[in-house]
C-alpha cells in the first residue's frame, strides 16, 4: 500500500517556501512548481506535500528550471499512477 497523500494549503505553501502568491501562480503557470487539486467544490485547492517538498528540494539542490520543469511533470503523471494503484488494492 502506498505512502498517505497530504494535503497543504496554498497559505502554508506560501510559508514553507518563501514564494509569494503572485510568483507560485508564475511558476505554477510555468511548469516549474506542482499545479494545486481541487479540495472539492468552491474554490478550495491544496497542494501535495511530497511534490512540494520534492520540488524544493530540486531548488535547494541547484538544480536548473529545466530540470525541475521535467521533474513536475513526472510527479503529476504519477498522480495518475497512485490513483490506478489505489484501485486496484480496492478491487483486490
Amino acid at each position: 500500500m502506498s505512502k498517505p497523500i497530504i494535503i497543504i494549503r496554498r497559505g502554508e505553501v506560501i510559508a514553507r517556501t518563501g514564494i509569494n502568491k503572485t510568483k507560485l501562480n508564475e511558476l505554477i503557470v510555468g511548469r516549474v512548481f506542482p499545479p494545486a487539486i481541487s479540495q472539492g467544490g468552491g474554490r478550495a485547492v491544496g497542494f501535495i506535500e511530497s511534490e512540494v517538498d520534492a520540488v524544493m528540494l530540486a531548488r535547494a539542490s541547484a538544480l536548473s528550471d529545466k530540470e525541475i520543469k521535467s521533474l513536475v511533470i513526472k510527479l503529476v503523471e504519477l498522480r495518475a499512477q497512485r490513483f490506478d494503484e489505489m484501485l486496484l488494492d480496492l478491487c483486490a
